[in-house]
């Protein structure tokens, strides 16, 4: 590394300024902790801008929703304190046949969704204009009245207002951190010192400062497509609820147990099985300013390929036309990586004392992301998390073990006793460490 020109000393660095990220520095401050946030990009351009910002409460893992309530009322705090445009409208999902009709009844009949059926009529009046009419002829359907909807365009613009506003919080734009060690974060032309270091860089292993790159485990990647499509003459301002078609929710992994999911998945294979093999889970939102955000289908089964998938696309297009009831006019497309097989929704690992590296996957991750960063910052503050433990996370994310791993023990949700563990955390996350402790953290004297 060359020499760095500034060093910089705070309670907690975090690496990456997407939706995790600034989840991790928001929390720290609210702990009363001096933050560094380091972000290789010159602006915000996480995940969440490439999303439709459905934050999804009734389709969270089972583990995570006893924690649902406070996530939800967390989102609202900050959606107010940042001037983050947020809908409180839900999501719903229309049924057009019977098994899909089956599937959205079993979710209403599970009261910790909070999630109730409604008629055709009713979910009319709560979509967006332009696509209450192709909700009319359905059979009834779902309203998960607890979902919120954020602005995907301006959230990670107005959550890092909060923290460039704050005094004892800094964001260096344009920084990218080249290599990590123990209480010490190293870029180009300066380097953090911190008691603690959160590494949020996405899924992207190449985005991932040395040596987490050549240690961690990380999921097959893919891409996955979007389109931004115009709002017609009729259609008015932006707002309305999420719609998410039956056949992507019976995709949800919170739903795997739920046997008329697997029913509806099945019959999806036998009917429709060019929505199966483009993994197409069809979700539409509005905008504030009236265009619809529709996604999203497979674009390309490898992340690093330069070609995406035309068949997938005209698949999206014309899924789109029987949701909008017209030709749609497509303003913007747009990739993004996703996992390719199923992931937890979060997993933190620790390579070494003081420092944890956060793996977010998925809407849920959204959801639920001031939750998990409370639970990332109480496992370091405690200075739990000093090595790694990697099998249950090599499980998680769908690869073989790391060659630094040791076989680990399962222990008890929060249980830590034992020489090694491998534990669900407080909010669900996928937690692993050895006995070996950091130092208790002690906040920077100034």
């Amino acid at each position: 590394m060359p020499a760095a020109s500034a060093t910089i000393e705070t309670d907690v660095c975090v690496v990456g300024a997407g939706l995790t990220g600034l989840a991790h520095a928001i929390e720290a401050r609210r702990r009363g902790l001096s933050v560094v946030v380091l972000e290789r990009d010159t602006r915000p351009r996480g995940a969440l801008t490439r999303s439709c910002g459905q934050l999804p409460f009734a389709l969270l893992p089972e583990r995570d929703l006893e924690h649902a309530q406070r996530a939800r009322a967390r989102w609202l705090e900050l959606a107010r304190r940042a001037r983050l445009a947020v809908s409180e409208t839900g999501m719903i999902s229309p049924a057009r046949t019977e098994h899909e009709l089956e599937l959205l009844e079993s979710i209403a009949a599970q009261p910790q969704r909070q999630a109730r059926m409604a008629s055709a009529a009713a979910l009319t009046a709560l979509a967006p204009r332009a696509l209450a009419p192709a909700l009319r002829a359905a059979r009834g359907g779902l309203h998960a009245a607890a979902d919120l909807r954020v602005d995907p365009r301006g959230g990670l613009v107005a959550l890092s207002r909060l923290l460039v506003a704050d005094p004892s919080a800094r964001i260096e734009w344009g920084t990218a951190a080249r290599e990590i060690e123990p209480g010490l974060v190293h870029c180009d032309a300066l380097r953090v010192r911190a008691g603690a270091t959160v590494v949020c860089a996405g899924l992207d292993p190449r985005r991932l400062p040395w040596p987490l790159a050549r240690l961690l485990p990380t999921p097959a990647l893919g891409r996955v497509q979007l389109l931004r499509i115009a709002a017609s003459a009729t259609n008015g301002a932006g707002g309305g609820a999420t719609v998410t078609a039956a056949a992507a929710l019976a995709a949800q992994p919170a739903l795997d147990a739920v046997p008329a999911a697997v029913a509806l998945r099945r019959r999806l294979e036998l009917e429709r099985p060019e929505l199966v093999e483009n993994g197409l889970e069809l979700t539409a939102a509005s905008l504030p300013g009236g265009d619809i955000v529709v996604g999203e289908v497979v674009a390309a089964r490898e992340a690093d390929s330069p070609f995406a998938s035309a068949r997938a696309e005209t698949l999206l297009f014309s899924e789109a036309r029987l949701l909008l009831g017209r030709e749609p006019r497509v303003l913007e497309r747009w990739t993004d990586i996703r996992p390719r097989e199923r992931v937890s929704p979060r997993t933190m690992l620790s390579p070494f004392a003081g420092t944890m590296v956060v793996l977010g996957a998925g809407p849920a991750a959204r959801a639920m992301c001031h939750v998990h960063a409370a639970a990332v910052l109480d496992e370091l503050l405690e200075g739990a998390g000093a090595a790694a433990a990697w099998t249950r996370a090599a499980a998680g994310l769908g690869v073989a073990q790391s060659s630094i791993g040791r076989a680990s023990r399962t222990g008890a949700p929060g249980e830590r006793g034992g020489s090694e563990s491998s534990r669900s955390g407080p909010s669900g996350l996928e937690s692993h460490s050895t006995s070996r402790q950091a130092p208790a953290f002690q906040p920077m004297r100034r």
